[in-house]
């Protein structure tokens, strides 16, 4: 994704067509949507959600294409799911290069 945004926005780094599963602390899912998933220099933003760096507690990769997710704000998990090229890794690396405790 190259389009320039209004001035004072961020660009969007990358995007991919993804599954988002939301799942509650005792395991249950609560909802299944289909989306987008849009990397930006300080969040990332899925099926709806914006989801700042500065909420994760953390993030890993489980399966290759498996993206796992914590927020402390919110309080619950995310799993998002892409095609077989979706690859999980860049999305780990731009939080890992991203996120406000390095």
């Amino acid at each position: 994704m190259s389009t320039l945004l209004h001035a004072g926005e961020a660009q969007a780094l990358f995007s991919d067509t993804v599954t988002l599963q939301s799942i509650n602390t005792d395991h249950t899912l609560e909802s299944t949507k289909d989306g987008t998933l849009t990397a930006y220099p300080d969040r990332l933003e899925c099926c709806g959600h914006v989801i700042p760096f500065a909420d994760l507690q953390g993030m890993a990769i489980y399966s290759r294409n498996v993206l796992v997710m914590y927020t402390n704000a919110e309080n619950r998990h995310y799993e998002i799911r892409g095609t077989q090229s979706f690859s999980a890794l860049k999305y780990l690396y731009c939080y890992e290069l991203n996120r406000q405790d390095r």
